[in-house]
């Protein structure tokens, strides 16, 4: 018996560095698709709302550390995506879009793992998109974004306050740089320049992507 196909494209970049952006604009293109974040499951578990509000227990330790722009320890958030994962692969969804996930090393090799006991199940396909941009870059659109919040009468995003900001910078240069370094080595990492327009990035990802099963 054929095994189904699922499909796994992973986003990954510093903040403003556009992977929702463009992630939004690759779902509108797929059928059977869903697009993911440990940040979205994290605050529907920290809020109490939604479909991940059963992962609060799990996530409440880490609740302080993450609102200050930590992130969530490795184990729990990669068991979290799996259990998300099975569960939407049995209401027919074949293909994810996950943005900022997975962000170190050890949860590399723990989705790594993770493919390797589904691959028993199913015929697994990824795809890892950098998007990079400068530090500098980050700040910028970050002000821009609390500056639109602001006219516009919005609260300011936790992740948009520059404490939060400077913190997240930090933790990218020391537990996701080795992780972008680790899948360029293993000829796993498609590069895309983020300092350019959202067309032209949007373009420029279909092209690398239509290389590759999409």
């Amino acid at each position: 018996m054929e095994k189904e196909s699922l499909q796994f494209i992973f986003f990954i970049g510093k903040g403003g560095s556009g992977k929702d952006t463009q992630a939004n604009l690759l779902l509108e293109k797929l059928q059977d698709s869903v697009k993911l974040s440990t940040g979205e499951i994290y605050r529907g578990a920290r809020d109490c709302v939604g479909e991940f509000v059963k992962y609060h227990s799990i996530l409440e330790p880490y609740i302080a550390n993450v609102d200050s722009g930590g992130y969530i320890p490795d184990e729990p958030i990669v068991k979290i995506v799996k259990e998300v994962l099975l569960e939407k692969t049995e209401n027919g969804i074949a293909t994810f879009l996950f943005t900022g996930f997975p962000r170190t090393v050890t949860q590399l090799n723990l989705v790594d793992d993770m493919f390797i006991e589904m691959s028993k199940d199913f015929e697994i396909f990824t795809n890892y998109i950098y998007y990079p941009v400068s530090d500098e870059t980050t700040r910028e659109r970050s002000k821009m974004r609390n500056y639109i919040a602001k006219v516009s009468g919005l609260p300011l995003r936790d992740d948009d306050r520059p404490e939060s900001v400077e913190k997240k910078l930090r933790t990218f240069h020391e537990l996701t740089k080795p992780l972008i370094e680790r899948l360029a080595i293993e000829d796993r990492l498609i590069v895309v320049n983020a300092e350019k327009t959202i067309p032209e990035i949007e373009l420029e990802t279909s092209t690398r992507l239509s290389k590759e099963r999409v």
